[in-house]
């Protein structure tokens, strides 16, 4: 039997060893070429040696511009944060999607589906729809479908998921939010969950992590170092504890355009002896850091249904997550851990500080969301799976 061929296109994809952009679209591109064949369109970067990344899956890899101004696609926080750091660099965003709506259009008639990831690949594609004549699948995430989104993205957003066979949503919260928003669509609308790489649930077991000797609670963030992770607020939080005589060691994993900022306000709030940043590390290193605390905490302003806490639960952490929809999903149906509000820091401390005078809280939480993580099937296989049958659905229609 000839073997699906699929098409997928990402403007935020590890085109060589080490990155870390767009992971997760890489661990679904490596699982589904394993049943399937696999080309991955992505945009160049601003490095010089070639691009070189080892897996089962083809990589196109788009230039677009000189090279030192191929900044857009793959520093922390995607295209957004590119714009933010540089104006400028609007004006190159055009060639970004000319490049890769070129490199779609010369290949796709050699393959069955055209997988598109994020809403701008989606609208990218829908400007050439009509010669396009394979199903077009696109993966909307939380960056996608923001309730306070502008005009212009509720009009990329429409075009994308008008021209799309179907769109395939990360969390169930998504798919309810836009079936109320565009009841017409609803039937293309389906929740296929991310995965969780096997070497998060390697790791120890969560009572391990907490220092019965020091009493030190040891707390993990891992997020790109941008405004809409929030980090700032957590900082706060943790001032507040250490007035109240928390003991604590947090460190964050990543990094991004607001990484001096954090600094400074960790030296202003005199805990930065207690925070320590270590930049963007490998899934692998990552996994580690996670076996090394016992507190995951994230106060995103806005997410669909996080790859990362999944991670975090997958290590057997107990999870503070802030009040947004992709993380009440998640703690709500596993019991995790707790949710603060975002409105004062006040209450994050409150947590904070209730469990560093619990052990068995942390580890019964830590337990309950790797429990959920394995109960529940969250891999990547299982991921790669579902995007077959459905590729392999619309194929056969």
């Amino acid at each position: 039997m000839k073997a699906l061929r699929v098409l997928m296109v990402s403007t935020s994809y590890p085109i060589r060893e080490g990155s870390v952009s767009g992971i997760f679209v890489k661990n679904l591109a490596e699982h589904l070429a394993e049943i399937s064949k696999v080309t991955v369109i992505a945009p160049g970067d601003d490095q010089k040696q070639a691009a070189s990344v080892s897996g089962a899956e083809k990589l196109v890899v788009c230039n677009y511009a000189p090279r030192q101004l191929q900044t857009l696609a793959h520093k922390p926080g995607g295209i957004p944060a590119g714009l933010r750091r540089n104006r400028f660099l609007v004006f190159i965003v055009p060639f970004l999607l000319s490049s890769m709506l070129l490199n779609v259009v010369v290949r796709v008639r050699k393959y069955d589906v055209l997988h598109c990831n994020w809403a701008i690949t989606g609208f990218l594609v829908s400007l050439v729809r009509r010669f396009i004549n394979i199903p077009v699948v696109t993966t909307l995430r939380g960056e996608d479908v923001k309730i306070n989104s502008s005009r212009f993205s509720r009009f990329i957003l429409s075009a994308c998921i008008k021209s799309s066979d179907r769109v395939v949503l990360v969390s169930e919260e998504m798919h309810k939010v836009l079936s109320l928003e565009y009841p017409q669509y609803k039937s293309k609308f389906q929740t296929i969950y991310n995965g969780v790489d096997s070497i998060f649930l390697n790791n120890n077991d969560p009572s391990e992590a907490f220092d019965k000797k020091t009493s030190v609670l040891r707390i993990i963030t891992v997020a790109s170092l941008i405004p809409r992770k929030n980090i700032s607020f957590i900082l706060s939080a943790l001032a507040l504890c250490r007035k109240k005589g928390l003991k604590f060691e947090y460190v964050i994993v990543g990094s991004g355009e607001e990484l001096t900022k954090l600094k400074t306000l960790a030296e202003k709030k005199l805990i930065s002896e207690h925070v320590t940043f270590l930049g963007s590390l490998e899934p692998k290193d990552v996994a580690k850091e996670l076996s090394k605390a016992s507190v995951f905490l994230t106060s995103s302003k806005h997410e669909g249904r996080p790859n990362v806490v999944l991670e975090a639960m997958a290590s057997g952490l107990c999870v503070l997550a802030s009040d947004i929809a992709g993380h009440r999903e998640l703690i709500s149906d596993s019991d995790a851990g707790l949710i603060f509000d975002l409105d004062s820091c006040e209450n994050l401390a409150e947590l904070l500080y209730e469990l560093a005078s619990s052990q068995e809280k942390v580890v019964r939480f830590g337990r309950q969301a790797r429990d959920y993580i394995v109960s529940e099937g969250l891999t990547w296989n299982a991921c790669a799976e579902n995007y077959f049958k459905l590729f392999k659905s619309l194929v056969s229609c």
